[in-house]
């Protein structure tokens, strides 16, 4: 059996950033990151979804603006309480395949200042937002697009 590129790659990375690359903690993390990659890949779904690596960039640049964006709602709805709220639980039809794109969707909502999301049923993720108001849907689907390149999902 032969390690998979891109899980030692990620898992490297991930390691990396986890441990400031301290060069001591390559004794246990070089193992764990071969057992881990290994792992994945004997007990890897037959219908695991790919990666479309050239999307990547383009959703980096894109989460990091829209973080920045709403981070300074945040900050000044925060600084200024007389800023208007209107917190809901909104619920969203995602086009998404379920498995990792959505848990994908849902994680990347929950790190946007501003959404968090409670559950995922039935292709219906569930947010929790600041304010219903603006945009929402609209919001949710510029997401769910960009998450959908990633992962070749053509009907987003």
């Amino acid at each position: 059996m032969t390690v998979p590129f891109q899980s030692m790659l990620a898992l490297t990375l991930g390691w990396l950033v986890l441990t400031g690359g301290a060069p001591d903690s390559w004794l246990i993390g070089g193992p764990v990151i071969v057992l881990v990659a290994l792992a994945v890949q004997r007990w890897r779904p037959e219908r695991a979804h790919s990666v479309r690596w050239r999307a990547v960039p383009s959703f980096t640049a894109f989460f990091f603006a829209r973080s920045l964006a709403a981070g300074v709602d945040v900050a000044r709805r925060t600084l200024l309480p007389a800023m208007p709220l209107s917190p809901a639980v909104v619920s969203y039809k995602t086009v998404l395949p379920s498995g990792a794109p959505q848990v994908f969707f849902a994680g990347v909502l929950s790190l946007l200042p501003g959404s968090l999301s409670v559950s995922i049923h039935d292709n219906i993720i569930a947010v929790h937002v600041l304010d219903d108001s603006s945009d929402t849907m609209s919001d949710l689907q510029q997401v769910e697009q960009r998450i959908a390149a990633i992962f070749g999902v053509a009907n987003a």
